[in-house]
């Protein structure tokens, strides 16, 4: 787990302070030079790694240690071009292993305890910074131990970096983007490890099966070997003078990577639930990380990150144009790049969640009246509102199981070829207002009709969208019971609001008005119990235990009577002005999803 002081100073700086120190080496620039004429680079850490790589310079700095000390020399710092010509990489990994196998002897380990030991693989994958991070901490440690006498002008103090002043305010608007785009990164990058130490131990305790383990730790250490590689670039487009930075070129050549680590784990976060049993276990751990606060907050920091980006290259194009910045257009397809990223993480989301919600439809409705779920084609949009017909409401009815899910009445359906059109409206009543939609089919006895009562303009104008998409497709009769269902779409449907936050929703500030209303990342609840009042923030995902046991904690520190051992009701007020009670994750979604702004919560 790295410190506070660690986690200060980026890999790009930890590289620019020792390549500065190895400058002022006695005879070490001559590898530098080497180490260039194959890659001409700024970035202090591909530099070093050229450098590293070469392997010679590395014996070279271990034979500056005093040999009366009790280090013995390698003896293999001459470079020999006619080998490294005939084969360059076997000339390197040889004194590269050369270097790692004296690092690992007793009396080196003994007087240099910073040491890491580290393979010649280790160094030679440049898909991962871990093996070049122990190098870089090796030659440190070794540097620190050399005498005065090989430095040509002393070992340098840290030099502090040179930012030059901004003498616009658009300027500082865009440093400011920018040196919160670095902090912020290494803060996340920070944040992945102490979540990725905390999977390992959990892996090591045995504590939940591995099975387990892997479906809520899918790719962790992916994620984190990702953004240890991209912070190296962040940091290297950070020291460059604004003209020469490309910020844009990072995201198009990190789109890739992007959708391949993020949308597994996005699409795998809506599933990750904890039996009781998993809780107990894991709880012993609580000192690391609490289960019921800290890890959940952590595993959805990918989630935030990934929407964070965006939002940030827009600030940058915002604060440039194509008259004073070479690279604007290239920035402006960077951004174009990671927002293909974020639609692909929304539509795996969204199918995820829609997987879900089928898989539970299979165990809450008791009666399919003789039609068969796998036949209905694959689940578009979902929702909760009133349906209308013939001017009545008509009633929802639903019972509890054993299982204290409650069951759902099949209380009919109409097929997609018989659906004739959709009009949209609006009205307004005294304590509210609806969106309307009227779905018109051809029914046995002639047409009918139906009034979608939405509480969202979006949501209507999501759902008209999808019935008139879904219609205008061919049908084709089901082998099995002669079920007419819609072929699929091979573009995918428009994500639905449903308990999974619509990524792309987030991120495009400038979407169309039927992506707009977004689920925000946190919701206001303001509860009232007797006489107090308090207010505290949950995410949109929260879970109806978790709430509950949040005001118990706020109950029992800010109250002066505080309520006794029974359980807790909690009751709101919906857009109609009814008072609703609270008994489940699925009515607690529902809730916050119509009280995007303010969740006022009774509590008795």
């Amino acid at each position: 787990m790295q410190t506070d002081s660690t986690q200060s100073m980026s890999l790009s700086g930890h590289c620019a302070n020792l390549l500065a120190r190895l400058m002022h080496i006695r005879g070490f620039p001559n590898y530098v030079s080497l180490a260039r004429s194959s890659h001409d680079s700024n970035d202090p850490v591909t530099q070093l790694w050229d450098i590293f790589a070469l392997g010679v310079p590395l014996c070279y700095l271990f034979d500056l240690l005093p040999e009366d000390a009790g280090f013995d020399k390698i003896n293999h710092s001459e470079f020999d071009e006619e080998q490294y010509n005939t084969n360059p990489n076997r000339t390197q990994m040889h004194a590269i292993a050369l270097f790692a196998i004296q690092i690992r002897a007793d009396n080196v380990t003994d007087k240099i305890s910073d040491c890491e030991d580290f393979t010649v693989a280790d160094l030679w994958d440049r898909s991962s910074t871990d093996g070049f991070e122990k190098a870089v901490a090796t030659v440190t440690a070794i540097v620190n131990h050399l005498p005065q006498d090989v430095f040509i002008t002393g070992p340098l103090e840290k030099l502090p970096p040179h930012v030059p002043l901004p003498n616009k305010a658009q300027e500082t608007r865009r440093n400011n983007v920018i040196r919160e785009l670095v902090e912020t990164e290494r803060k996340y990058l920070w944040d992945l490890e102490h979540m990725q130490n905390y999977a390992v131990v959990v892996a090591q305790s045995n504590l939940i099966d591995r099975e387990i383990h892997h479906r809520i730790f899918a790719n962790t250490s992916e994620l984190v070997k990702f953004h240890r590689k991209f912070l190296v670039s962040v940091d290297a487009n950070a020291g460059l003078a604004w003209e020469d930075q490309r910020w844009g070129l990072l995201f198009l050549e990190a789109e890739k990577e992007f959708g391949e680590i993020y949308v597994p784990y996005c699409a795998n976060y809506t599933n990750i639930k904890f039996t009781p049993e998993q809780e107990r276990n894991l709880s012993s751990l609580n000192h690391l990380m609490n289960l019921n606060g800290e890890l959940p907050a952590f595993m959805i920091k990918p989630l935030g990150r990934v929407c964070k980006y965006p939002l940030l290259l827009e600030c940058l194009i915002k604060t440039s144009s194509a008259a004073n910045y070479q690279h604007y257009e290239e920035l402006k397809r960077g951004l174009q790049a990671h927002r293909r990223v974020t639609d692909l993480i929304n539509e795996a989301q969204r199918r995820a969640e829609n997987e879900r919600t089928v898989k539970s439809l299979r165990t809450r409705i008791d009666d399919w009246k003789g039609h068969k779920l796998k036949d209905f084609g694959d689940l578009v949009l979902d929702d909760i509102f009133e349906v209308v017909r013939m001017g009545e409401v008509a009633s929802a009815r639903s019972y509890s199981s054993r299982s204290g899910n409650s069951l759902l009445l099949n209380k009919g359906r109409v097929f997609l070829s018989d659906i004739t059109q959709t009009v949209s409206n609006a009205e307004v009543e005294a304590m509210a207002r609806h969106f309307l939609l009227t779905v018109h089919w051809k029914g046995a006895n002639g047409p009918e009709s139906c009034v979608l009562r939405l509480r969202r303009e979006d949501q209507m104008k999501q759902w008209e969208k999808q019935i008139n998409r879904l219609i205008q497709l061919p049908v084709k009769t089901s082998e099995s019971d002669g079920t007419l269902v819609s072929d699929s779409d091979p573009d995918g449907p428009v994500p639905s609001p449903s308990a999974t936050t619509p990524l792309q929703d987030i991120v495009h500030n400038d979407a169309p008005p039927e992506v707009a209303g977004a689920i925000p990342t946190s919701v206001k609840v303001k509860a009232h119990f007797n006489e107090d009042i308090f207010v505290f923030r949950v995410s949109p995902a929260t879970e109806y235990k978790v709430l509950i046991e949040k005001i118990q904690r706020k109950l029992r520190l800010c109250t002066s009577a505080p309520p006794g051992d029974g359980p807790l009701q909690l009751k709101y007020q919906d857009v109609n002005g009814d008072m609703v009670m609270l008994g489940s994750s699925a009515d607690l979604r529902i809730a916050l999803e119509e009280c995007r702004e303010l969740l006022v919560l009774y509590v008795t």
